[in-house]
């Protein structure tokens, strides 16, 4: 299993599961191309479950999630956390999300214990950041980061991450932004398509 960003990097997929749905098909797989390399048969498909919110506010939920991602052969598991429902709907301008964004919402202090239960079951804990001070929150946590779709264009927490690994989402941007995000890509970064 690729583990570190450069394995990541040379995986040919990306794909997104989560306990209810697999949110690609084959064709339609987020997908990792390295230009340096047009063989795609020693490339694999570096599986990530999508816990998010699905813990319901329980620690023993999100480890059980972990328990299943790690017994289905993901590659890591991941959760979006944020420090402030307020914030994140002061900056999306998202009043209407206020109970969507609670459900991804729990303590700081389940980081160690996430990232513990991850590593001792052979899988890399992920999290997803959405705001530019939360990454040094999670950045003791993660060997990379996950953006979502809606933040892919945020100058402020890019910047905030650097050159730290990233995994973006950006099928919310258009052609250009994608195009412009593209060629700053640091090595061990990828861009899924959704």
């Amino acid at each position: 299993k690729p583990k570190d960003a450069t394995a990541l990097a040379q995986s040919d997929h990306i794909l997104h599961v989560s306990g209810r749905r697999a949110l690609a098909r084959s064709e339609d797989q987020a997908c990792i191309q390295d230009d340096r390399n047009d063989s795609m048969s020693a490339r694999r498909t570096f599986v990530i479950a999508e816990a998010a919110g699905c813990h319901d506010g329980s620690l023993d939920k999100a480890l059980a999630l972990i328990a299943l991602a790690a017994r289905i052969g993901a590659d890591a598991c991941k959760l979006q956390w944020l420090s402030s429902l307020a914030r994140l709907i002061e900056r999306r301008q998202a009043p209407e999300y206020l109970e969507a964004y609670r459900t991804v919402a729990f303590p700081r202090e389940w980081f160690p214990v996430l990232t513990d239960v991850c590593a001792a079951r052979g899988i890399e804990f992920m999290c997803t950041v959405y705001l530019p001070e939360d990454v040094a929150v999670i950045k003791p946590h993660v060997r990379r980061f996950k953006i979502a779709s809606f933040e892919a264009a945020a100058g402020d927490l890019l910047e905030a991450i650097g050159t730290s690994p990233k995994i973006v989402s950006t099928g919310m941007q258009d052609h250009d932004t994608w195009a412009r995000y593209r060629e700053v890509l640091h090595p061990g970064d990828a861009i899924l398509h959704c």
